[in-house]
């Protein structure tokens, strides 16, 4: 009984320092997931009343999707190249319309800029432990395709504190932003592999300035991506 214990604790320990590929093995790894972005500096001016205030970007969701190639070098160092659609940008807050007096006012809601890359990500991972890994690497994405949404109504507050909103709700988008290509950043994250399902959670440092020149205020990209993808062993060298 003892020695059947042995041998199993063994084949689970052999099986655990195996979790990553062997080396020499080429894989192909296609993921999925979502991003959360947002854009640095980022902000518009907006009339609220006689008042002109600065509505600052937040964070968005969006998503990312792609493969990546890696290649297993050693049993503790792996490096990928890969190819992704990868959503960035941001949202802005509603008007706030909580500190103004009985009037008609214009307001602007579902506020986001989204702007589309096709991402090239180049990483190395570091294997700390079976299945686990430190990533750091460089990626280089290209603007596919970018827009400004904006939605306007009109509302009157009454002298109770009342609102009403008057007339149709307005939707305005403006594409093709005038956004750099290529975009620079430093990809850094984790990732866990177990029985070929790759986990991986990454945060990329924008180096480029977002707009070209004379728009932006030296805004960067800062990106949040979770995916989850599964790793087809494909040959070995």
């Amino acid at each position: 009984m003892r020695k059947t214990f042995a041998i199993l604790a063994l084949s689970m320990a052999l099986t655990q320092l195996h979790a990553q590929s062997p080396v020499g093995t080429f894989s192909l790894i296609p993921r999925v997931g979502a991003t959360l972005s947002n854009i640095t500096k980022e902000s518009y001016m907006e009339l609220v009343g006689t008042q002109e205030v600065s509505n600052e970007g937040k964070n968005k969701l969006g998503m990312a999707a792609g493969f990546d190639m890696q290649y297993q070098m050693m049993e503790p160092l792996a490096i990928s190249l890969g190819a992704f659609f990868q959503q960035a940008g941001c949202t802005y807050k509603d008007t706030d319309l909580s500190q103004m007096g009985a009037g008609e006012y214009e307001v602007h809601q579902r506020a986001r800029t989204t702007i589309n890359y096709l991402a090239v990500p180049l990483m190395g991972h570091l294997y700390v432990s079976p299945g686990f890994s430190l990533n750091l690497g460089v990626q280089v994405a290209f603007h596919l395709n970018s827009n400004m949404h904006l939605e306007t109504s009109a509302v009157t507050i009454g002298k109770d504190g009342s609102y009403t909103y008057t007339g149709e709700t307005e939707k305005f988008d403006t594409k093709k932003l005038n956004v750099r290509s290529p975009d620079f950043s430093i990809p850094v994250g984790i990732s866990y592999e177990k029985e070929h399902v790759v986990v991986d959670a990454r945060y990329l440092f924008g180096l480029s300035k977002v707009y070209n020149p004379p728009f932006g205020n030296n805004n960067r990209n800062r990106v949040f991506i979770l995916s989850a993808g599964y790793k087809f062993d494909i040959a070995n060298l």
